[in-house]
């Protein structure tokens, strides 16, 4: 979590601007010198400061002897920042958009957890009509909020959770397989938006976390078919699960292991 001056900084504060801001808010009314003294900043960076601080809107002189200065309620300051961020944001977006765009095959691939997460955020934020997401429960808790409000904009969304789903009132099929087999490997997340973006990947390795995110047709239609039969598979154990076990084993052990054993031996004749 950021501290205080740290996420002033993020909101695009100087370090000198960021603790003069704190301290007016925590002190009330404040003159430069009063400021220089709590603070241990030289005067003149506090008044280079101040003035900054007050072009900026951040902050008000009160025409004093000697002057004293307020500062802006934190509230307004999130929503001064904000506009300030979209309005930036709305004149990237008007003016570097390609002249030709080749994005409709694009595969791109993800390294790393906060990449990943990052851009799980965007897609649930930027899905139109319809989202399909299978992800580990703690996963799903992570993006909950997202997904929450993609709901109330009137996103269809249908959730695959491996565990129980933390999310409540999407149409959610629970996978409570143990699934050991996933463990070792990083949690798997999967991600399909609007029929027309796609993202598959792991979690739960940092750093070492990857995935891939394309809206290549081919791709996509690939990720629907898999999310279609896993959800036919969660609905069949659900039915069928001791049958299941006794046939396959736990979590299709026999079969995995079948896999398993014979690309061994199929490396082995290439030896």
């Amino acid at each position: 979590m950021l501290m205080l001056a740290d996420a002033l900084k993020t909101l695009g504060l100087t370090r000198h601007e960021s603790q003069v801001y704190i301290t007016i808010t925590q002190k009330g009314q404040q003159t430069g010198y009063e400021i220089a003294n709590v603070t241990g900043i030289a005067r003149s960076n506090v008044y280079a400061a101040l003035s900054s601080l007050a072009e900026k809107g951040i902050i008000y002189k009160i025409n004093e002897d000697p002057a004293r200065y307020v500062g802006i309620p934190p509230d307004e300051l999130k929503d001064k920042v904000l506009r300030t961020i979209e309005q930036a944001a709305d004149t990237v977006i008007d003016n570097l958009y390609p002249q030709d765009d080749n994005t409709s095959d694009l595969v791109v691939s993800l390294e790393g957890e906060e990449t990943i997460s990052d851009k799980v955020i965007y897609l649930i934020n930027s899905a139109r009509a319809t989202l399909y997401i299978d992800a580990a429960a703690e996963d799903l808790r992570l993006f909950s909020d997202h997904l929450i409000k993609a709901r109330e904009r009137g996103i269809k969304v249908v959730i695959i959770s491996l565990g129980k789903c933390p999310v409540e009132g999407m149409l959610v099929y629970e996978n409570q397989s143990p699934a050991t087999w996933i463990v070792s490997q990083g949690r798997p997340i999967r991600l399909i938006i609007d029929s027309g973006l796609m993202l598959n990947g792991e979690m739960g390795r940092g750093k070492s976390s990857r995935g891939l995110y394309s809206s290549n047709a081919t791709l996509v239609m690939m990720a629907k078919h898999s999310f279609t039969q896993e959800i036919i598979l969660t609905e069949v154990r659900k039915k069928f699960e001791n049958q299941l076990m006794e046939v396959f084993g736990t979590d299709f052990s026999i079969v995995r292991e079948k896999v398993s054993s014979s690309r061994n031996r199929s490396d082995e004749k290439h030896v």
